[in-house]
């Protein structure tokens, strides 16, 4: 089960598919938030099936980051892509899948403390840079859009480069790879 708390101890997101503050009638798994002031409230309502995969937050808990196959903001979403939170302004969604094979990837996402960069894992081609659609690790800058962490790199079979977590400062990554990273990683084990 997906839940994340803030760094300040005061925010809670999880996801359930129980019924809290009445408005989930339908029982679909959805996000929820807890306030230590204000108690709980629902953070998304999506019909049909979903699933989130990761979720973030920041350090007071303002802002969320989220990789989910749901159509969270009601666009058409239809694969799973990269969303984000801010309180009092909703859901956007970041990225946007064009084919099966580019969706964003879970298995690691990173929010920064201040909520304004978001680390994550994708075959997409936002910067140009990854033609080949590759597992490639990028980053979302509120002030800057999209950059690419990573590039392609002779890899081993059944791999690529896959985010973990983002430092607090936005400054420091944690990734996982199968591919040569400076010159490093020559058996290409993961």
């Amino acid at each position: 089960a997906v839940h994340v708390i803030s760094g300040d101890g005061q925010r809670v997101v999880y996801e359930s598919s129980s019924n809290p503050v009445g408005s989930n009638a339908d029982a679909n798994g959805e996000l929820f938030l807890w306030d230590e002031t204000l108690g709980v409230s629902q953070l998304t309502d999506t019909v049909g099936s979903n699933y989130y995969w990761e979720v973030d937050i920041d350090q007071t808990g303002e802002t969320i980051a989220m990789v989910a196959d749901a159509d969270v903001t009601g666009a058409g979403a239809t694969k799973t892509e990269l969303y984000r939170w801010v309180e009092g302004g909703g859901w956007t969604r970041l990225t946007t899948t064009t084919a099966a094979f580019d969706e964003v990837f879970s298995g690691g996402i990173g929010i920064s403390s201040d909520g304004g960069t978001l680390l994550f894992t994708s075959r997409g081609d936002y910067t140009g840079a990854n033609a080949g659609m590759e597992e490639q690790v990028f980053l979302w800058r509120a002030a800057g859009g999209f950059e690419q962490i990573t590039t392609a790199a002779p890899c081993g079979g059944g791999g690529g480069n896959f985010a973990r977590d983002l430092s607090g400062d936005g400054t420091r990554i944690l990734l996982s790879s199968r591919c040569r990273i400076n010159g490093g990683n020559p058996d290409l084990n993961g």
